[in-house]
């Protein structure tokens, strides 16, 4: 599984290199049953009134996280070193 995380209001210059404002996480998937969810998410569906279809919540857990970099107009990942 991969997740990205961008600041949306960010303006491109036509650039042929750059750096996003952004982070990519590549990340494994746990399902979290119902209805134990996490306070949080139970909280949540009630607060926002919510219809109760079957949800189901997941957990990331990070395995690795990179930074997009776009270069002569191909895109990279550059991964971060968490060490």
């Amino acid at each position: 599984m991969a997740v990205t995380i961008f600041e949306a209001q960010q303006e491109y210059s036509g650039q042929a290199s750059f750096a996003l404002a952004a982070v990519q996480v590549e990340a494994t998937d746990v399902p979290i049953p119902g209805p134990d969810f996490p306070p949080v998410v139970a909280d949540t569906i009630k607060r926002w009134q919510l219809p109760m279809p079957p949800y189901e919540c997941h957990r990331i857990d990070a395995k690795q996280f990179y930074l997009p970099l776009i270069e002569n107009g191909i895109n990279y990942r550059v991964p971060i070193d968490m060490s």
